[in-house]
């Protein structure tokens, strides 16, 4: 409980902490919480040694409340009863003032108020039995001994050292800080260099690549171009064979028109059909034979006018 003789852990000021760092804890807080262990020690010395001066005041309380002999009575004056009611109130006091010494040394405003004004009781409850009568008459110095050491913790508590550490603590848990802590750097060797970029590739160009250019919208395919037309028979042109409608004259019987090609199964006009006979193989005109049908035709009149009436009535068919 004793404060360091170095100048510098007194009970000053102490030097700011870095920034993100956990803040210090002050000398004042030290001291009030080893000057609260003696608090603690005095009490518990106290109430062994009034445990008798305590038994006699339940025995009071239940001749006020109960009839002497009754079982309420003989139950709430047992020995067992007022050990047990005397432990269990020792242990939770401690406990209270355990957990309020922790929560205060971790910097909460509150639980250095409420020990302070705890210890503030204490005081003056000191300070009253002094001029009391308390059995054993030697009772009397541990209870001194833990108000004179409450009075040094409510002044301690109280001080503005006190009050700016838990204001410190206060904001370093509201800090977002990183998970662990980095390790100290050995003595002796530096930090480890940063490693090197590897250097660039040769051929390709040091600088960042461009931004990346929306793609062109996007148009439209050109109308699609139909095959060219298939070249078949002219217009006028009878179809070739087999594939003449129904109802016109067999492609092939007469000799194909001025212009339109020559049906490939039809027989070549100039090559005269050897199961025609002599009358159709006449009717037939050919390059060759076109110069003697005219000279005939001037030698027999007659067989000219059948063929014109022939002609006639192939064109009218």
């Amino acid at each position: 409980m004793s404060a360091s003789i170095d100048p510098g852990h007194g009970t000053g000021p102490q030097p700011d902490s870095p920034e993100g760092a956990k803040p210090k804890l002050v000398e004042s807080i030290v001291i009030a919480s080893e000057l609260w262990l003696v608090v603690i020690v005095a009490h518990v010395v106290t109430v062994i040694a009034t445990f008798g001066a305590t038994r006699d005041m339940y025995h009071q309380v239940a001749k006020q409340s109960y009839t002497p002999g009754s079982a309420e009575y003989d139950m709430i004056t047992s020995g067992g009863v007022i050990v047990g009611v005397v432990v269990v109130t020792t242990i939770i006091e401690i406990g209270v003032a355990v957990a309020l010494l922790i929560l205060t040394r971790k910097g909460y405003n509150w639980a250095r108020f409420i020990l302070g004004a705890i210890s503030l009781y204490l005081v003056i409850s000191t300070f009253f039995t002094l001029f009391g009568d308390v059995a054993p008459r030697w009772a009397m110095i541990p209870n001194v001994i833990g108000g004179v050491a409450a009075l040094g913790a409510v002044v301690l508590l109280l001080r503005r050292e006190s009050d700016t550490y838990c204001k410190k603590m206060a904001q370093y848990r509201r800090a977002p800080r990183m998970v662990g802590t980095p390790y100290p750097p050995v003595p002796g060797f530096g930090p480890y260099p940063p490693t090197p970029g590897y250097p660039p590739q040769p051929g390709y160009p040091q600088q960042g690549y461009p931004p990346t250019q929306g793609y062109p919208p996007t148009q439209g395919y050109p109308p699609t171009q139909g095959y060219p037309p298939t070249q078949g028979y002219p217009s006028g042109c009878p179809p070739p064979q087999g594939y003449a409608p129904p109802g016109y004259p067999t492609p092939g019987q007469y000799p194909p028109s001025n212009g339109c090609p020559p049906n490939p199964s039809t027989p070549n006009p100039s090559t005269p059909n050897p199961s025609l006979p002599d009358s159709a193989k006449r009717g037939v005109d050919t390059p060759d034979n076109t110069s003697d049908n005219h000279r005939n035709n001037d030698n027999h009149p007659d067989d000219t006018v059948s063929l014109d009436k022939g002609q006639r009535h192939r064109d009218e068919t």
